[in-house]
């Protein structure tokens, strides 16, 4: 799935980093869950970037007693 890249602003992405802190996993999990394409996310010229929308989907899933991704190995 193509994602429009021109429509970006700094609020509807977030780094791994900063994904993982929100859903309190390792940033290697986050990784993990991109790589699933369990996470929207997007190559830029800094690096991946995952959309805040599906972080915040899974963090609302996770809150609602839905499974925890696995942790990566």
């Amino acid at each position: 799935m193509a994602i429009d890249t021109t429509a970006m602003t700094a609020r509807d992405w977030l780094t791994p980093a900063a994904a993982a802190r929100r859903l309190n996993l390792t940033p290697a999990s986050v990784r993990k869950l991109m790589r699933e394409q369990r996470l929207t996310h997007t190559w830029t010229p800094l690096g991946r970037l995952v959309q805040a929308a599906s972080v915040e989907a899974m963090a609302r899933a996770r809150a609602a007693g839905s499974p925890a991704p696995p942790e990566a190995a």
